[in-house]
């Protein structure tokens, strides 16, 4: 899910910085962050659908069978194509090929800016057909024309919508892909988690630099990472539990929990807050990290004399270097090669071993 409204908690009319970071609560109302947006789908290709929901409960939807988002130097431009009509109509086409447009960067092309006169935020062209970012109203009310959650193809400019979702995968794991959310803490405590960076396959390169770790990389529906941006502005608006769920090779898992999570933001190396542990068998490794800064193979932020990424070949909160390297090279168990450089958890299997499978995941504390 790349964008959600679905109850007016969180206010969308925000400036050009905020949209290309993201915003909001993964979990309910938010936006991904359109740097992350020209990411993933300039590696990948990808479908886009969007669900809608009025306020006497009916439903549509409208499918396109590519979709993409340009880098910031292109006005993070928008190419959308291949619709497929689920009872919505067509709203985006008018859009593609635009340009992103927020109240402080005007990037359409009408005489005056459309994110302020709409009060919104999209790709505006002159102005809009849908406006998913618009101000969160109930229904019609008669009052000001085409301002609110729009999707004019279904229920006109007068109609602002219950619940408008953008969601995108993609196009190769369309038949065959697992969920992205987990259901893992135990009976009675179900909740729906964010998977913040997974370790299951060796698919995905994790040996990067400093701007791959902030933005994030990978697949959501397989390897990944989230990326520290979103970290910070996650935990930073909310307190949230973090559980690591670790596998070996012969197929043993465990997993540690720690009641308290965040990630300060970039001037502070988006330092690591880490605490209250609870074992479930897999020992505590991140009590060494905890109030560490982020070090990368091209930024250094750690205690040790050399640099720790590059040393063990990752990325991570190092200390003097680590009791846990989720992001080093993946292998296969021991091989009795190099030292500590593997997909790490050393309380449970010591440096030697490199994990199956290394999953971080958060959740809102209630």
């Amino acid at each position: 899910v790349i964008s959600a409204r679905t109850d007016g908690t969180v206010n969308f009319y925000r400036p050009w910085n905020q949209y290309k970071l993201g915003f909001g609560f993964p979990l309910s109302e938010h936006w991904i962050g359109l740097d992350n947006l020209h990411y993933m789908t300039s590696n990948k290709k990808y479908e886009l659908r969007v669900v809608l929901e009025d306020f006497d409960g009916k439903t549509a939807f409208a499918k396109y069978g590519s979709f993409s988002v340009g880098d910031e130097c292109s006005g993070y431009k928008l190419t959308v194509g291949g619709f497929s009509d689920g009872g919505a109509g067509d709203s985006l086409r008018h859009h593609n090929q635009m340009k992103f447009t927020t109240l402080d960067r005007d990037n359409d092309l009408n005489g005056k800016n459309c994110a302020k006169l709409y009060l919104g935020a999209f790709w505006y062209k002159s102005c809009h057909h849908a406006n998913p970012n618009g101000v969160y109203r109930w229904g019609a009310d008669g009052t000001v024309f085409a301002v609110g959650v729009i999707w004019n193809s279904w229920k006109g400019y007068a109609y602002s919508l219950k619940k408008y979702t953008m969601m995108i995968r993609p196009v190769h794991e369309i038949h065959h892909s697992p969920s992205g959310e987990y259901t893992i803490f135990p009976a009675g405590e179900r909740s729906a988690v964010l998977v913040i960076s997974a370790r299951t396959d060796g698919t995905v390169n994790f040996y990067r630099p400093w701007n791959q770790y902030k933005i994030g990389f990978g697949s959501p529906l397989s390897e990944h990472w989230i990326g520290l941006n979103n970290l910070h502005y996650m935990t930073n608006n909310k307190k949230y539990e973090l559980r690591v769920v670790l596998e070996d090779f012969d197929g043993k898992t465990v997993f540690a929990n720690y009641g308290s999570f965040s990630v300060g933001d970039e001037c502070s190396g988006y330092q690591l807050t880490v605490g209250g542990f609870t074992d479930g068998g897999a020992g505590d490794a991140l009590s060494h990290h905890n109030q560490m800064k982020f070090t990368t193979l091209d930024r250094d932020n750690d205690l040790y004399e050399n640099n720790c990424a590059k040393e063990f070949l990752g990325a991570f909160w190092y200390n003097s270097c680590h009791h846990t390297n989720p992001n080093g090279v993946y292998r296969w168990g021991v091989d009795g090669t190099l030292y500590a450089v593997g997909v790490i958890w050393h309380p449970w299997k010591g440096h030697a071993y490199s994990l199956k499978k290394y999953i971080m995941m958060i959740r809102p504390v209630q």
